[in-house]
């Protein structure tokens, strides 16, 4: 039988949320539906761009940025990494 070789599913969602449009609707959902399921959103979209290479762009070191993916990370912070992923916090109506 021949194998088959397939990518991984992270390596797909990966490149897909280089994508700043599917990166905002990935995190908007997550956001909706859990803030511990939006960290770990944020982490997902921070590993596309490359932690390092954040880290470098954003002015926030590697520890700081796993500390954002792991706990409750402030304000300034947080939209200091998402400007670095070309992002930005937007608010609605909640229906």
């Amino acid at each position: 039988m021949k194998k088959v070789k397939t990518a991984s599913y992270e390596d797909h969602l990966h490149e897909d949320l280089k994508d700043p449009e599917i990166a905002a609707l990935y995190l908007s959902e997550c956001f909706l539906d859990d803030k511990r399921i939006f960290l770990m959103a944020l982490s997902d979209v921070a590993k596309a761009h490359g932690v390092s290479k954040l880290a470098k762009e954003s002015g926030l070191n590697r520890e700081s940025l796993y500390k954002i993916f792991h706990g409750n990370p402030k304000l300034d912070t947080l939209d200091s990494l998402l400007k670095t992923m070309g992002l930005t916090i937007s608010f609605s109506p909640a229906l």
